[in-house]
């Protein structure tokens, strides 16, 4: 009976999630006992008996549906507990009987039996039977009725425990009922975690629920692993283990490793984080399982996976990481003979790239692949253990081939990738064949992963790095999910309401996660701007079921951020929309840098739209300033319009001045650079600068002496120094103040670089000479701020000139960095930077040319008509032959025709088809000694900046006089 029994016990743990299945169960195997019996329950007053499995003999079946509405029904059917004397004892008792004769048991089942219904009823009496009790949640709940002839009172205890396990699986199938519809609303969640989840019910270990991850885990399926308890999973949760589990608990979750078997018999250590909940009344284990058996193994294995995993992550090269893994792998077994075999299958090589042998040798040298026992463990892709008879066998059969000298014992592990086995780890001893046993192959094969890492990390230099964050501290299934993004999340319902936020979320929100729950984003008192972007993407989204993003900015204090944002919705299976998780991200710096760079992008266009204004200008004034001043070299000083062409000659110089106020704001400006003092320059102009400042203001210098040179224009300089200073006295606003210049060097490292870029020019770590202008003025907004050097801007009245970006484009040519610190009613300070040069500041001596002009023949190549003319009307008058060339191609014909007479090319440096660089090159290639004086609106720098210096190429900045363009052309042919 009791064989028997275990059986049906067996069948009961199977059916336990659900009751129909239990009383299914019972009744299949009573039947096969070749037993009747019933499962009758008290009901909920307990004033009556309901009968909710019945099973009899197969003989009496036909005859019992033929009289079943003469005993008023079977299953549900109920009887009053007051007449049923023995079930009333038994259950107020709680211990069972054992009756010879059923025949009392049945009178007071069917009390109103007629005559036809007792005689019905002799064909379950006259024979032995037990009634013992049921329990539901610890309370004696109803009776086990079991008759049969085999029946003896020493059955009592045996199916006491039959009627035990009958009410433990009761209890489990109400409790997984309840359990599955307690986390429907969790339940995608559930299935979708990375985790092996599992609930547990604590008093009889039975595992109530699992998600697809825990069959994964364990090989188990799911009808499979319902049927189990948490002990038969995990050996070391017995009972009382884990009674002691849950009340040790003082945490909402605890952490602990034990160890699970899976389906195929293998041994892992897990890691489980459990919480405790009740359900129903019934104390339930909710844990997460992450497997972490190979850390866990590899650690009770050896230490030597630990070592060999941190020196992969070193900095080591790869043969000390070779010899470092002979030195760990030696400290747990024989590895006097020892070596790495690495595979290269594309080429089929075989390379040794650490080798220690007692009798064997190796050249260090690639070889092709063969057939010994390191290539039948690459090319198998598993461990050998391989004794010298084994070693003979597999020679005979062919398998393998002699190779080098036959150890005693012969152990070798294959090095594998996710995708194919790369080489191989190998020991061997010649004397003692019982040094390696299936341990010490198991150790091998466990290190051979971690060093199969290590390895192919330092060879492709390419592995993951990290890996997610394990979660230890767990509140509940869905913190687990949800509170690893590092972004602002939330889970709300149809209606807006907030059902979940992430930390971050409520750290925004400045509230705490109980208070945020439930609440809308109106209710939570949201910026207008959020909750009128998130509720019309909110809608959209719960209508069209499709992830919607956007952009929102928001005012937080005094200062605006950018966030983009999505939605998406969670449908459950039949499509429909239950839920909406949103998202959002702070791009608040992106957008900035992006608005920074347009803003550079903007300049840049205007710099290079100034520049070519420019540049045609200049080629108007060539010709303006040329013929004026021809016409007033050809007038007395008496005649009656000399006077107004002087005047027009002025006029043009000062157009000149405008035009070279563009090229410093397009950083093209006509610079004459040379070593000199920063403070020699203030210095010499302090008087001046005193003068145009308003008496009322205060000029203070504190200038560094023995300060370095630095490479610069002086008129730029002075221009720099005197449009910062009338700046900073216009910021004090007639009122009394003070401006502070002072000078310094300064070291400027790689980090500090970034704070100097207004320029766009990227400033190297070094020593820079530093000039900086202070006021304690009215200060600026930073909107003000952010335009100040924008061409035009002002705010004083119009027509101011390009002042600020005017400077700004002097210290871009000067190579130099540029910043300003505002605040209003605080005052301003502009700080710049020159690089120091390696040049010693010098005289340049006096070679002013001789008086008489030379006579010479030019070769004027230029675009512009007007040039052309004014520069061949001067010549002209200097008694100079010209000969004239519209472009570049032109050009190089009339030099070619006319090289033997041809002293002084004078060419323009921007012109369509052939442009100035090209054709002096061309020039060069004809006559390596041509003389050649470049003309050009744009500076010297910008313009000649990849010519080789060379006292055949001389700059002439446009525009220029008469004079101007004579002593050039002296110099030129001196």
């Amino acid at each position: 009976m009791l064989s028997a029994l275990n059986t049906a016990i067996s069948s009961l743990q199977k059916a336990a999630h659900s009751e129909t299945a239990v009383y299914q169960a019972f009744g299949a195997q009573l039947q096969s006992l070749g037993l009747h019996g019933a499962i009758s329950l008290l009901n909920e007053a307990r004033t009556h008996f309901i009968v909710k499995a019945l099973v009899m003999p197969e003989s009496l079946t036909k005859f019992l549906w033929a009289t079943e509405k003469l005993l008023g029904g079977t299953v549900g059917y109920t009887y009053p507990s007051e007449t049923a004397v023995i079930d009333r004892q038994v259950v107020e008792t709680g211990e069972g009987i054992y009756l010879p004769d059923n025949q009392i048991k049945l009178e007071q089942v069917f009390p109103r039996a007629g005559f036809l219904g007792r005689q019905a009823l002799r064909g379950f009496s006259g024979m032995p039977a037990v009634v013992v009790p049921i329990s539901l949640v610890g309370e004696a709940a109803g009776v086990l009725y079991v008759a049969g002839t085999v029946l003896q009172p020493e059955d009592v205890p045996v199916l006491t425990t039959f009627a035990q396990q009958i009410s433990l699986a009761l209890q489990d199938a109400h409790l997984f009922e309840a359990l599955q519809q307690s986390e429907e609303k969790y339940r995608r969640l559930f299935e979708m975690a990375n985790e092996a989840i599992f609930v547990v019910d604590v008093a009889s270990l039975r595992i109530l629920s699992v998600n697809p991850k825990t069959m994964l885990l364990t090989g188990f399926s799911e009808s499979e692993l319902l049927t189990k308890t948490i002990d038969e999973l995990m050996p070391d949760a017995t009972r009382s283990a884990v009674f002691d589990f849950v009340q040790s608990m003082e945490e909402l979750s605890v952490v602990a490793e034990t160890t699970l078997i899976s389906a195929d018999d293998q041994t892992l250590i897990v890691q489980v984080s459990a919480t405790i909940f009740y359900l129903n009344g019934r104390l339930l284990l909710h844990g997460l399982v992450q497997d972490i058996t190979e850390k866990q193994r590899s650690k009770q294995l050896q230490t030597a996976v630990y070592q060999i995993a941190t020196l992969a992550n070193s900095d080591i090269s790869l043969d000390d990481l070779y010899r470092s893994i002979h030195e760990i792998v030696s400290q747990f077994l024989d590895a006097r003979n020892f070596y790495i075999a690495l595979y290269d299958a594309a080429n089929e090589l075989v390379l040794l790239p650490y080798f220690i042998d007692e009798q064997d040798s190796y050249d260090g040298r690639p070889y092709p692949a063969g057939n010994g026992l390191t290539e039948y463990v690459i090319r198998s892709g598993q461990p050998h253990l391989i004794s010298a008879q084994r070693h003979a066998e597999l020679i005979r059969q062919g398998v393998v081939d002699e190779v080098g000298p036959r150890a005693q014992i012969w152990l070798g592990a294959p090095l594998k990738t996710k995708d194919q086995t790369f080489g191989a780890i190998v020991v061997q001893n010649y004397q003692d064949a019982t040094v390696y046993t299936e341990q010490e192959k198991e150790f091998l094969v466990f290190a051979s992963g971690q060093i199969a890492t290590a390895i192919e990390r330092k060879r492709a230099e390419l592995k993951l790095t990290t890996l997610a964050a394990e979660l230890e501290q767990q509140v509940h299934m869905m913190d687990v999910v949800l509170s690893t993004t590092p972004d602002l999340f939330m889970i709300h319902d149809l209606d807006g309401r907030i059902r979940y936020a992430s930390p971050s979320m409520t750290e925004i929100l400045n509230q705490p996660l109980e208070e945020v729950i439930g609440k809308t984003l109106v209710e939570l008192n949201a910026p207008e701007t959020v909750i009128d972007a998130f509720y019309q993407s909110f809608d959209e989204a719960r209508l069209v079921g499709q992830t919607i993003g956007g952009e929102v900015q928001v005012q937080m204090g005094e200062e605006t951020r950018y966030f983009e944002f999505y939605l998406y919705p969670v449908c459950n299976p039949d499509g429909r929309v239950t839920t909406i998780v949103s998202t959002a991200r702070d791009y608040t710096v992106r957008k900035q840098t992006e608005d920074a760079l347009h803003h550079t992008q903007k300049m840049e266009s205007l710099g290079v739209m100034a520049g070519g204004v420019a540049h045609d200008f200049n080629n108007l004034l060539v010709a303006i300033m040329g013929q004026t001043s021809l016409a007033l070299a050809k007038m007395h000083t008496t005649d009656p319009a000399y006077l107004h062409i002087e005047k027009a000659v002025r006029a043009t110089e000062r157009a000149a001045d405008l035009t070279q106020q563009l090229l410093a704001y397009s950083g093209r400006g006509q610079f004459a650079f040379q070593p000199l003092q920063l403070d020699t320059i203030i210095r010499e102009n302090q008087h001046l600068l005193e003068v145009v400042i308003p008496p009322t203001v205060q000029l203070k210098a504190a200038l560094k002496d023995d300060l370095p040179p630095i490479e610069a224009d002086p008129g730029q300089i002075q221009q720099v120094v005197m449009n910062l200073i009338l700046n900073a006295a216009e910021a004090l606003e007639g009122q009394s103040g003070t401006i502070s210049v002072c000078t310094a060097v300064k070291t400027l490292t790689a980090v500090e670089a970034a704070s100097w870029q207004r320029t766009k020019h990227s400033l190297k770590p070094g020593d820079y000479v530093s000039l900086t202008v202070s006021d304690d003025g009215c200060g600026m907004s930073e909107e003000t701020l952010n335009r100040i050097f924008d061409p035009f801007f002002t705010t004083k009245f119009t027509g101011r000139g390009l002042g600020l970006a005017a400077v700004l484009g002097i210290i871009r040519s000067h190579k130099g960095g540029l910043r300003v610190t505002s605040q209003l009613n605080q005052g301003t300070t502009f700080e710049l930077l020159f690089p120091v040069s390696k040049s010693a500041v010098s005289v340049t001596p006096d070679n002013s040319p001789e008086e008489d002009p030379p006579t010479a023949v030019i070769l004027v190549i230029d675009d512009e008509a007007p040039v052309r003319e004014a520069i061949k009307d001067i010549l002209e008058m200097e008694k100079m032959q010209t000969l004239l060339a519209v472009d570049g191609r032109s050009g190089l014909q009339l030099y070619q025709q006319h090289i033997d007479t041809i002293d002084l090319v004078i060419l323009d440096w921007f012109m369509p088809g052939l442009n100035g660089a090209q054709t002096l090159k061309a020039l060069q290639q004809i006559n390596p000694q041509v003389r050649v004086l470049i003309s050009s609106g744009y500076s010297e720098s910008e313009t000649t900046d990849n010519l080789v210096a060379s006292d055949q190429i001389r700059f002439l900045q446009k525009p220029y006089t008469l004079s101007r363009l004579i002593e050039e052309i002296r110099r030129c042919l001196a």
